[in-house]
């Protein structure tokens, strides 16, 4: 199973919970409640704390507390957290890099290169 294979199926798993439960599309609720898309638009914002004010706690409110978006959250968090251990001035294998931009243009994702 590739990376990307496993990505889709961590993030899917909780999307599927939802829809066999017939659950609506976000579990919060609420006069400021913002659903799931309004959200998960503003992740890497509120991730680089650029996100101040009402819209940003918002958003805290409901990728902290949402079933459906936490998920998304707890990877990109640990995503960051693997990309900070990574050692300064360390090289990544060629083979490594190839075999990332192979499973991203698998996708439908182009390359810039």
């Amino acid at each position: 199973m590739t990376f990307i294979e496993r990505l889709k199926r961590l993030l899917g798993a909780a999307e599927a919970r939802r829809e066999e439960a017939g659950e609506p599309p976000t579990a919060c609720t609420g006069a400021d409640a913002i659903t799931c898309m309004e959200a998960l638009e503003k992740l890497y914002e509120y991730l680089d704390g650029e996100m101040e004010g009402v819209s940003g706690e918002q958003v805290s409110r409901h990728l902290e507390i949402c079933k459906n978006c936490y998920p998304h959250l707890q990877l990109e968090k640990s995503f960051r957290e693997a990309v900070r251990r990574v050692q300064v001035g360390e090289v990544c294998p060629e083979e490594v890099k190839q075999k990332v931009m192979d499973s991203l243009m698998a996708e439908g994702f182009t390359s810039s290169r």
